[in-house]
């Protein structure tokens, strides 16, 4: 039986890093290789966002989903980062230098013509609002840490808390690029305050505000824990 389970540990970790090895692969918006893993390999959005929402996953794979999710379907074009924007602010002589009829950006120029970019942004927007539902209930959803998941004494306790706050950053991560290409609305950010709220312990003065919210019983729950486990 120890065999069998630490087979079934090397087979995750496995499953975990060729995920991580594909959303590496596409970060900063490498468009070839968005296509080949969306496409070619068959991450399609439906298949991340299932998986971002299985909570019978492992945890270790999970995870990566929620950076797959971004490099594939967020953080791409035509979304403009607002931590990024360029200053459009120029000099009247530098203006003077450009010749009149100089095309700074065109449908040929982009290779795009414009019923494409319309249907993609379009479909971009669909996927992106269907994410900020998913993670909308992944915050305020009560039931995603409870006290219960560590009862029993097992020994792996600490580890699989390690492995919750991990999860938990990477949807942080995910909440966080969301806000910054500006496709969120202001209730998902005060799901999302209230959750990091509670992490940080704001609302420790008042008992009766924090109960029952995942957020603060987990961070609670790994704050009495004496370390966590190094793998």
């Amino acid at each position: 039986e120890d065999d069998n389970k630490e087979e079934l540990n090397i087979y995750i970790e496995y499953l975990a890093a060729v995920l991580m090895f594909y959303s590496n692969l596409c970060v900063g918006r490498y468009k070839s290789a968005i296509l080949k893993v969306a496409n070619d390999i068959g991450l399609t959005f439906e298949h991340v966002l299932n998986c971002l929402d299985n909570d019978k996953l492992d945890l270790r794979v999970r995870r990566q989903y929620f950076y797959l999710m971004n490099a594939l379907y967020i953080d791409t074009d035509y979304y403009v980062r607002s931590s990024d924007c360029v200053n459009r602010c120029m000099m009247w002589s530098d203006i003077d230098k450009k010749p009149m009829n100089a095309d700074i950006c065109t449908w040929k120029t982009i290779d795009m013509n414009p019923e494409k970019y319309y249907a993609t942004t379009s479909q971009q927007e669909v996927n992106t609002k269907a994410v900020i539902r998913f993670l909308s209930d992944f915050w305020s959803n009560e039931t995603t840490f409870t006290a219960d998941d560590i009862q029993g004494g097992s020994p792996d306790i600490a580890k699989y808390l390690k492995r919750r706050i991990q999860i938990t950053r990477a949807a942080l991560y995910l909440s966080k690029n969301v806000i910054d290409l500006g496709q969120c609305e202001f209730n998902f950010v005060k799901i999302l305050m209230r959750a990091i709220s509670y992490m940080l312990y704001i609302f420790d003065e008042n008992p009766a505000a924090r109960v029952g919210h995942w957020c603060f019983t987990l961070v609670f729950t790994a704050r009495k824990m004496p370390k966590f486990s190094k793998k």
